[in-house]
C-alpha cells in the first residue's frame, strides 16, 4: 500500500487553516554551502508505508533482542524499522550519541535529545506542521516528519529549518558538551524531502562557539542529495566553505572529535517556501 502527499497551493492553504502552531526562530544561522537540488513547484512526495507497518511486527522481535542494524550495511529504508536503527530509527524518541561511546563521563543531560529551529519572520505565515505519518502530531513524539512553511519576512537572509540533536547533552551547569565521535567512522541517513521552490539541504557538524568562532561560522559540512535510498558519509567528506577567517581550518576527521550537535540544514533559496519532509533512520558509518 503506497500513501501520496501532495503539497500545492490548495494543499497549503488547507493546512494552513487547519494550523494553530506558532513557530519562531533565530535569523543568524551561518549559510553552509550545499549543491543545487531541483525542485518543482508541485511537489509529490511518494511514500511507501511498508516499512513501517512492517514495523509493528519486526518491533516485537527487536524489542527481545539487542541487535541494532547499520543503515549502511541494510541500505534503504531497512533499518528504518523501530528500534533497529543504531542511532536512531522511525519511532524513536532519542538519538543513541552515546553507543559507541568509549567514555561515558562525556555525556550529560539530554544528550541524543532531538530539537528543531526555524530561521524565518515570526509571523503568521512561518509555521510547522509535524505528523506520525498519518495524523498530526507533537515533534519528539518518534516521528520526524513535517510540512513547514517558511516566510523571509524582514530578515535578511533568507529562511531556513534544522533538525538536529544534541550529541554529548549538557552538564550541571547547563553547559553545553561536546563528544569526541570519530569512532562512527561519519554518518549515515534515511530521508526524503521536497519543497515548492530551490532549497539547499545539509548536514552540519555544530562544534560549539569556541570553535564555531574561530572558523567565521561556516560549520563542517556535506550535501544531503534528493534520495530515497541510504545517504553515507566519511567525516572527511565534512569541509569548511567559504570560511571568513582565512587562518583556521579543521578537517571533518578533526571536527568530529569535538561535536557538540549535528544538525540537518534545510536552506531555503527563496524568500518563501514550503519544505516537506521524512527522517526514517540515522546511523553511523560503521561496518561492524
Amino acid at each position: 500500500m503506497k500513501r501520496l502527499m501532495f503539497l500545492t497551493g490548495a494543499l497549503s492553504l488547507a493546512l494552513l487553516a487547519c494550523s494553530g502552531d506558532d513557530v519562531s526562530g533565530t535569523s543568524d544561522n551561518p549559510e553552509s554551502s550545499a549543491a543545487e537540488n531541483e525542485s518543482s513547484s508541485s511537489l509529490l512526495v511518494e511514500e511507501s508505508s511498508s516499512s513501517l507497518e512492517a514495523s509493528s511486527s519486526s518491533m516485537q522481535e527487536s524489542s527481545s533482542s539487542e541487535f541494532h542494524a547499520l543503515c549502511k550495511a541494510i541500505g534503504g529504508r531497512g533499518c528504518a524499522v523501530s528500534s533497529f536503527g543504531d542511532l536512531w530509527s522511525w519511532g524513536n524518541r532519542h538519538v543513541l550519541t552515546n553507543a559507541y561511546a568509549e567514555d561515558s563521563s562525556e555525556f550529560g543531560e539530554q544528550f541524543g535529545e532531538l530539537f528543531f529551529e526555524m530561521g524565518a519572520d515570526e509571523n503568521e505565515n512561518s509555521f510547522v506542521q509535524w505528523n506520525d505519518g498519518r495524523l498530526v502530531s507533537e515533534f519528539g513524539n518518534g516521528h520526524l516528519s513535517a510540512n513547514v512553511w517558511l516566510n523571509k519576512g524582514s530578515m535578511n537572509t533568507n529562511p531556513f529549518f534544522n533538525v538536529g540533536f544534541n550529541v554529548a547533552g549538557y552538564d550541571s551547569n547547563n553547559k553545553a558538551l561536546s563528544a569526541d565521535i570519530s569512532n562512527w567512522n561519519g554518518i549515515c541517513v534515511v530521508v526524503e524531502y521536497g519543497s515548492e521552490e530551490k532549497i539547499e539541504p545539509s548536514i552540519q557538524l555544530d562544534l560549539g562557539d569556541s570553535i564555531n568562532k574561530k572558523l567565521g561560522h561556516t560549520l563542517p559540512a556535506v550535501i544531503l542529495e534528493l534520495s530515497d535510498s541510504t545517504q553515507c558519509f566519511e567525516w572527511n567528506d565534512f569541509k569548511i566553505s567559504n570560511s571568513e577567517n582565512g587562518t583556521f581550518i579543521i578537517s571533518g576527521e578533526d571536527a568530529a572529535r569535538h561535536v557538540e550537535k549535528i544538525i540537518f540544514h534545510f536552506q531555503s533559496m527563496t524568500e518563501n517556501n514550503i519544505l516537506v519532509f521524512e527522517f526514517f533512520a540515522i546511523g553511523t558509518n560503521r561496518d561492524d
